[in-house]
């Protein structure tokens, strides 16, 4: 990242394969995605941070990856229910990744290591997002999510992890469009559990400077108003 060219670094190599279905479940209100992945890599590349920031990349040797997507969705509210909501979904998606040094020896303290079977670095084993999209026929409607997120290896000997999270958001607002006009107010939060945790970890960094760390429950706010010519 400081502008070289790393003239020993070998092209990735390798092929996937992936199987999934999409369907319809109870009169078409849920849907129900599902895949299952295999990728096997040759010339893995992998990232360490240097002493003075530069972000260095190199060869890994090979990774054995597969795992598993998972997206369920339902519409709780049906064509022709007499009800004060126009919009009640919920969605749910889970990814399990089992990524996993192949053949892998690094060179650590001036001697060669053999880490294979280690995981890989900065994959996340377990990510399940679920979330609830609701609005009433006034033009009130409330966004919830909640992210659960698995401990993440970050160096390449998996001796620190990052610790799992689960991190939830909320917005609430009121929108109507009124002939050429819309308004738009909304109030929102961020990080409501109030949870310690780093979105940009650093992968096998100089002076162990893994964390990141990311906002504490934070909240905001906005208000549109717009007309169409």
């Amino acid at each position: 990242s400081e502008g070289t060219v790393n003239t020993e670094l070998e092209a990735e190599q390798g092929f996937n394969f992936e199987l999934g279905t999409k369907t319809r479940l109870l009169k078409d209100h849920v849907y129900l995605d599902f895949a299952v992945y295999y990728l096997r890599l040759q010339e893995a590349i992998v990232s360490q941070v240097a002493e003075d920031g530069t972000v260095l990349f190199y060869n890994a040797g090979q990774t054995n990856n597969k795992g598993i997507e998972i997206s369920l969705n339902t519409d709780l509210i049906g064509q022709g229910q007499q009800t004060s909501l126009a919009k009640l979904h919920w969605w749910n998606s889970y990814t399990y990744n089992h990524h996993r040094f192949d053949d892998f020896v690094k060179r650590i303290a001036g001697e060669n290591v053999d880490i294979s079977g280690n995981e890989l670095t900065g994959t996340n084993p377990h990510t399940w997002i679920t979330g609830i999209d609701a609005a009433l026929k006034m033009g009130l409607y409330l966004h919830a999510s909640c992210n659960f997120s698995g401990k993440i290896p970050l160096n390449d000997i998996n001796t620190v992890y990052s610790e799992d999270y689960q991190l939830l958001n909320a917005k609430l607002g009121w929108g109507r469009k009124m002939g050429s006009w819309e308004v738009d107010v909304h109030l929102g939060a961020e990080n409501l559990l109030d949870q310690k945790y780093s979105l940009g970890n650093d992968l096998n960094p100089f002076g162990s400077r893994y964390f990141q760390p990311s906002a504490t429950r934070n909240f905001y706010g906005g208000f549109k108003l717009g007309y169409q010519l």
